[in-house]
């Protein structure tokens, strides 16, 4: 399973390299007050979302996971690694926001760290739908669904946020937290299901 992570790293590694500057530029106007918090929330969830599409794209392209698949356990390897690949993102972009919330002489911690939080339950919700929805219909078919899933919740964000109604979902991050990673095993378990019924 580490090949296959390693895989979609180094596959990948162009892209990771310039979404990581991006991603030290956002977090550091967001520190630093420039950036709006909920603004960057919707930008990091949708470089996440670019990255996951372009990992299942290019297996698409390259017809490797009809290779990956026949090994033995290559069904249940490929959807857990790919998963792990996914969450690895979701983490590494979660600790840099956090590491960046924790320099010193900055304003905004406090916020800045329930930015974070806020991202991954976000983005989590959106993978609980949109990894099983990759596998079932591939990368192509699945695009506009995916734009659909992604773009829904960020419109409503940002209507809540100028309503000032974000508090009360505030409040209830911790449990939204628990239940967006609580349906990712769903998602893993959904996902397993689709890879052994289909034929490449």
């Amino acid at each position: 399973m580490r090949g296959l992570i390693w895989k979609d790293v180094l596959v990948n590694r162009a892209q990771l390299r310039m979404y990581g500057i991006f991603l030290a530029v956002y977090l550091v106007l967001a520190r630093a007050g420039i950036l709006n918090l909920t603004g960057l929330v919707c930008i990091l969830a949708v470089v996440l979302f670019v990255l996951t599409l372009n990992v299942f794209a290019y297996d698409d392209e390259s017809r490797w996971d009809p290779c990956v698949l026949c090994l033995p356990g290559g069904r249940r390897q490929a959807v857990l690694a790919r998963t792990l690949f996914v969450l690895l993102l979701l983490g590494f972009v979660s600790a840099a926001g956090a590491l960046v919330a924790l320099m010193p002489g900055l304003q905004g911690r406090e916020g800045m760290l329930r930015s974070m939080l806020e991202l991954c339950t976000f983005f989590l919700f959106i993978l609980d739908v949109l990894l099983p929805l990759l596998w079932y219909l591939g990368v192509e078919r699945a695009r506009p669904f995916a734009i659909t899933l992604v773009m829904f919740p960020l419109v409503g964000l940002a209507l809540l946020e100028k309503a000032e109604a974000l508090e009360p979902l505030e409040k209830l991050l911790g449990p939204l937290f628990l239940l967006a990673l609580a349906g990712m095993g769903v998602s893993i378990i959904v996902s397993l299901h689709i890879v052994e019924k289909k034929e490449y």
